[in-house]
């Protein structure tokens, strides 16, 4: 089902691929009869790839509220998992927020892609992971701090001071404020 799913979402037709998302997100819901979810980080774990990469296809093209959503949920659910795609989910990250340094007003895409950040900030905590996490995303928040984003300026601090409470040694870029 998770492969037809991830098949769905690269479909050509924006509509049908956001609600292919849409629905994605809901399976994530899903309770089994002994009321825990019915997917489970051991169970989605082979299909985070499949599923990761029409995911970002799709964010990479629009701001989509669905896939990002989606998105989330697949980060929540895999837990430290996904923690293999790091280095990749990284840098699609930091893109994706360049891009909502653009177009800033899309209020809940924005927060879902800042908890998006924050999870994955959150899941590397005490691993290498994330020092590389922070290479691609920390120059983006500086940004949005330096170009005085109001909408996003929020967000921005509160990854920053992630970034300092969980990393070993602090960046000479932090010290200042530290």
């Amino acid at each position: 089902m998770i492969i037809k799913l991830a098949e769905l979402i690269e479909h050509p037709n924006k509509i049908l691929a956001s609600y292919v998302c849409a629905a994605t997100e809901r399976f994530f819901f899903i309770k089994g009869p002994d009321q825990k979810p019915a997917i489970t980080k051991e169970a989605i774990t082979p299909y985070i790839g499949n599923l990761l990469k029409p995911l970002c296809f799709l964010l990479e093209s629009n701001q989509n509220l669905y896939a990002i959503k989606a998105l989330y949920r697949l980060l929540q659910t895999s837990g430290d998992n996904i923690l293999q795609y790091s280095e990749s989910l990284s840098t699609m990250l930091a893109r994706f927020l360049n891009g909502a340094i653009g177009q800033p007003a899309n209020q809940s895409y924005n927060y879902m892609l800042f908890e998006c950040v924050g999870i994955c900030i959150k899941l590397s905590k005490d691993k290498p992971m994330l020092v590389l996490c922070e290479k691609e995303i920390s120059p983006v928040m500086m940004t949005i701090i330096e170009k005085n984003v109001l909408e996003l300026i929020s967000y921005a601090f509160q990854i920053l001071s992630m970034f300092v409470l969980y990393m070993a040694e602090l960046n000479s870029n932090y010290q200042v404020s530290a």
